[in-house]
């Protein structure tokens, strides 16, 4: 999933290796790799931090996290979970290898993408390293605004399909990286896989998944303007505090924790999918924040200024809200 998790050569590595690997920028390349690398490290290899596409232009998603215990393989014979995957990679193509892309698709050669600017083409190398005093505002999450720029994507894993997507769900960041993609169908389609997965894996490792899945299906096949009316009369105090148990503690493993966060309380907060408040952050959306929220969460201090500004005012506005909650 191109942003955070990439990951070392190695096949087990935790979310803060996996996500320091990919983004510590290694000295990877983009295109021309040898086939006798994994397809998995490929992408980790060429990804500097704005994620990886192939020559077609389709984006690639991808988790080097750790999978699930091979000792609790309880899914290897479970029929709804298989099922549940082929569904997705019906409508969202699924690699575990080079051989599996097909020869006539263009997609044989991976590209890096940029940090920064335009996005969505044949990216150049942006510096590997943040200055420690550049303004976290101006750190975006650049994979996660290129996947939103990106009008084709697929999901790039090891083993086999079921394994990949059991991998990839694990991570917060990866899944609002699946929230880009435009089909609503598809998107459900995953989530039923994420409902399954919370069924037979035991623990709680796809839970944060479901919800953020769940919650991005539920609010595209809403209205907006009937949603706006109604959020404007509820309270969603409990919601936000549901949102920030979700996804607070895994996007700490994130070199983007602080995007994760804001993005997926902000959504809540004025009541839109996930994916909306990506646009907004990349300047897709007609409407602008102010008016997504209604305006009621700036002040004099944030008008005019820019969608990043008026985000982070409606963060902070949602997280007062919870703080009062449990105080």
């Amino acid at each position: 999933m191109s942003h955070e998790l990439h990951c070392s050569t190695h096949d087990g590595i935790g979310a803060e290796e996996e996500e320091s690997s990919k983004h510590q920028h290694l000295n990877g390349f983009c295109g021309n790799e040898s086939k006798l690398e994994s397809l998995l490290t490929a992408c980790s290899r060429s990804d500097h931090g704005g994620g990886v596409s192939f020559a077609s232009g389709r984006f690639a998603i991808y988790s080097t996290a750790v999978k699930p215990s091979s000792s609790l393989r309880t899914w290897d014979n479970d029929h709804r979970l298989h099922d549940a995957a082929r569904a997705v990679a019906a409508g969202l193509p699924v690699y575990t290898a080079w051989h599996e892309i097909p020869t006539d698709s263009g997609e044989a050669r991976l590209i890096s993408l940029p940090r920064g600017g335009g996005g969505g083409g044949q990216g150049g190398t942006q510096p590997a390293v943040q200055s420690k005093n550049e303004s976290i505002l101006s750190c975006r999450p650049w994979f996660l605004l290129n996947a939103a720029r990106s009008r084709s994507h697929c999901i790039v894993g090891r083993g086999d399909r079921v394994q990949t997507l059991l991998t990839t769900l694990q991570r917060p960041w990866c899944v609002l990286e699946l929230c880009c993609i435009d089909d609503t169908d598809v998107l459900a389609a995953v989530l039923e896989f994420a409902v399954q997965a919370q069924r037979v894996v035991p623990g709680c490792l796809y839970d944060s998944a479901v919800y953020l899945l769940r919650w991005e299906v539920e609010k595209r096949r809403q209205e907006y303007l009937r949603l706006r009316r109604r959020s404007a009369l509820r309270n969603n105090t409990r919601e936000l505090y549901t949102v920030c148990d979700a996804v607070f503690p895994p996007s700490a493993a994130s070199f983007n924790g602080f995007w994760i966060r804001m993005i997926c309380v902000c959504a809540v907060e004025m009541g839109v999918p996930f994916s909306t408040v990506v646009q907004l952050l990349n300047g897709m959306k007609k409407n602008s924040v102010e008016a997504f929220s209604g305006g009621s969460y700036l002040d004099e201090r944030h008008r005019g200024s820019s969608e990043v500004g008026h985000l982070t005012a409606v963060y902070a506005r949602a997280l007062g809200k919870v703080a009062d909650l449990v105080a």
